[in-house]
């Protein structure tokens, strides 16, 4: 239970933290001070890479309670603003460790066959068809 307690707080972190709708004394200190909570990685790894499934990984516990489209949708709405262009290699090896050709072959080794969650990341798109 307080999984979900600390996920609803960092969710919520996340919009005082880039609202930039108004500039007043309050909003300037809401995105100067909000504390993200957990979601540091998570956020670091968005600026880095822009909009990835690849980033799931790095929610903290209980964040399931929004889905990793909510976090996406809300960074991306908010235009919180990131520098990666779209590299899957590059991202899959810093998510995978560095291993991602192991990480693919174990896959084949087990199955026969790419693991979904491998498949399904590589098909999201890339940064560059989300921006403006």
């Amino acid at each position: 239970m307080a999984e979900a307690w600390e996920a609803i707080r960092d969710f919520l972190a996340l919009h005082y933290r880039f609202n930039t709708r108004l500039d007043t004394p309050f909003w300037r200190r809401c995105r100067e001070e909000t504390d993200i909570g957990a979601l540091g990685p998570f956020l670091d790894f968005y600026r880095e890479n822009g909009p990835s499934g690849f980033g799931q990984r790095l929610l903290p516990r209980g964040s399931e309670l929004f889905h990793m489209e909510g976090y996406l949708a809300l960074l991306i709405g908010m235009r919180v603003p990131y520098r990666g262009a779209r590299s899957p290699c590059r991202r899959l090896s810093r998510v995978f460790g560095g291993n991602f050709a192991g990480e693919m072959g174990r896959s084949y080794h087990r199955s026969g066959r790419p693991s979904r969650r491998i498949l399904i990341s590589t098909l999201l798109p890339g940064p560059q068809s989300l921006r403006d």
